[in-house]
Order: C-alpha cells, then sequence, then structure tokens
C-alpha cells in the first residue's frame, strides 16, 4: 500500500507542476507584442516651441524603430499644467507619454493651491 501511496504522491506532484507551468505559458502567449497600435506623445506647450521640437524629432525616429506611428499632441497652457494633467489621468499602458520639463512636472503646480496631478504619484520613469 505505501508504494502505491508513493506513485500517487508523485503522480500528483507531477500534474500540479504540469498544471502551474502550463499556467505560466498561456499568460506569456496571452500578451501582443510592444506597440500595437499608436502611440502618443503628450507635450504640455504649444507647437512651435522648443520642447515640441524635439518631440518632434523625437518622433520621427522612434516611428520606424517601433513600427507604428508616433504622434505629437500639443496641449499647451497654464504652464505646462493642462497637457501635464491630461497625461496623469491617460491610462498607464505605455501609449500615452509625455514630453515634459520641470517647468511643466515640479514648478507650476507648486505655484497652484491644489495642482490637478502629484508629480511623484501620477509619473513613472
Amino acid at each position: 500500500m505505501t508504494d502505491r501511496k508513493n506513485i500517487m504522491h508523485k503522480l500528483l506532484h507531477l500534474v500540479l507542476a504540469i498544471a502551474a507551468f502550463a499556467g505560466l505559458q498561456h499568460s506569456a502567449w496571452a500578451q501582443q507584442a510592444y506597440p500595437n497600435r499608436p502611440i502618443r506623445i503628450i507635450v504640455p506647450y504649444p507647437a512651435g516651441e522648443s520642447v515640441d521640437v524635439i518631440a518632434r524629432l523625437l518622433a520621427l525616429r522612434l516611428a520606424p524603430l517601433l513600427g507604428q506611428q508616433v504622434i505629437v499632441d500639443n496641449r499647451g497652457g497654464g504652464g505646462g499644467v493642462i497637457g501635464a494633467a491630461l497625461a496623469a489621468q491617460a491610462t498607464p499602458d505605455g501609449y500615452n507619454l509625455l514630453y515634459g520639463n520641470v517647468g511643466s512636472i515640479i514648478i507650476a503646480p507648486n505655484l497652484q493651491a491644489k495642482p490637478p496631478y502629484d508629480a511623484l504619484k501620477n509619473f513613472a520613469p
């Protein structure tokens, strides 16, 4: 009886290991390659400013490397707060990027009584 119990115990461990491995493989198959849709770079300043020019040059270089369209979306106003707030509220999926500077991320929100975002909590490198 001990041999049969030992065999069943080993068989159970084997089945559990296979099930766990199959689950890991399935989750990896479910992921799509990044990027699979256009990427948006939010620039919190009007078109034509130096930050915008650099973002457009970056978008031109990134598009062929990533194989996807890279769109520069200018949202100027409020010292960069309007565009940065839009980026803070966007889905954190890697398809909405903020190309700002210290003015829009640190200085402008600290000049307001109730800033619309917290740079340390809402933005990750």
